[in-house]
């Protein structure tokens, strides 16, 4: 599957950074800027294939980019995905995450009554 925007997520994100070696990886391309795989091998001391599948993943959620140059492939970071991913994550105890309608209409539609304060939640039946 091709990456775009539209399929880029929160949770994807968050899942691709939540790995301390990707983080690493992501560390070290903001560090010292563009790194082939083989350096990063070397520097990480983990198999090539480990560290291609740890990219292959950054690369799937927007986090780096990839350039060939001849037989090499040198990958960045792509640091507005990670303020993206910053901003969304800051947006929950605003109360400003996209929460799905359908979610929000269930906890307004309520009937039961909050485990705090014993009021009824939807606001239909406040008064």
């Amino acid at each position: 599957m091709r990456t775009t925007e539209k399929n880029f997520s929160l949770e994807g994100g968050l899942k691709a950074l939540a790995e301390p070696t990707r983080l690493t990886i992501l560390s070290l391309l903001a560090k010292y800027g563009d790194l082939c795989v083989a350096q990063l091998v070397e520097a990480l001391k983990l198999p090539q294939a480990g560290v291609s599948q740890h990219l292959r993943v950054l690369k799937y959620q927007g986090l780096v980019n990839v350039s060939k140059s001849g037989q090499w492939s040198y990958y960045s970071m792509i640091p507005e995905r990670i303020s993206s991913i910053a901003s969304n994550l800051q947006s929950i105890p605003k109360g400003i995450y996209n929460i799905p309608d359908q979610v929000c209409k269930i906890v307004e539609c309520s009937m039961l009554p909050h485990p705090k304060n014993d009021k009824i939640i939807n606001a239909d039946f406040d008064t």
